[in-house]
């Protein structure tokens, strides 16, 4: 019950702030599935971040407005302050702890929870305790840095 009431706290949000715009219609023939070990993966330099990039224009898979990823973090995995000036940000926060910097205020982040990060929000974060994560950016775009690490088998 408390995973429901937090999803409605964060779309009351997103309705609220108008951060996500909605996505274009699609096509009733247009269903795209994508299993996880189908979908590319790209390991980050340190080796403490799996991101895997499942729908979007990163993955070369619809729909083309938004990115849908998954990440797997390593406890010490961290990300330096920065923002998204054209972009939301949604991460679910399926499994672990992470530590999260934004607007300026710490927040101690348990799953299982979802946060929106609204466009221009300064944020950073490191992860306490090893997480799973699935990532939405709105408008597709903020995805592309994972392309430019190495793929991962």
């Amino acid at each position: 019950m408390a995973i429901v009431a937090g999803w409605m706290r964060v779309l009351v949000s997103v309705a609220i702030l108008g951060a996500v715009a909605p996505p274009p219609a699609l096509a009733a023939e247009a269903v795209t599935v994508v299993r996880f070990a189908d979908a590319p993966n790209h390991r980050s330099p340190d080796g403490l971040t799996l991101a895997r990039l499942l729908l979007g224009p990163a993955s070369g898979r619809p729909p083309g407005g938004l990115h849908v990823g998954s990440l797997i973090l390593k406890r010490g995995a961290a990300v330096a302050k920065h923002s998204h000036a054209e972009s939301d940000e949604i991460v679910v926060l399926l499994k672990g702890e992470v530590e999260m910097i934004a607007g300026g205020e710490i927040h101690q982040l348990k799953a299982p929870l979802a946060l929106l990060i609204p466009r221009g929000v300064e944020h950073s974060f490191r992860v306490i305790r090893a997480a799973e994560a699935v990532q939405i950016y709105s408008p597709a775009g903020p995805e592309a840095r994972f392309k430019v690490w190495p793929e991962a088998g």
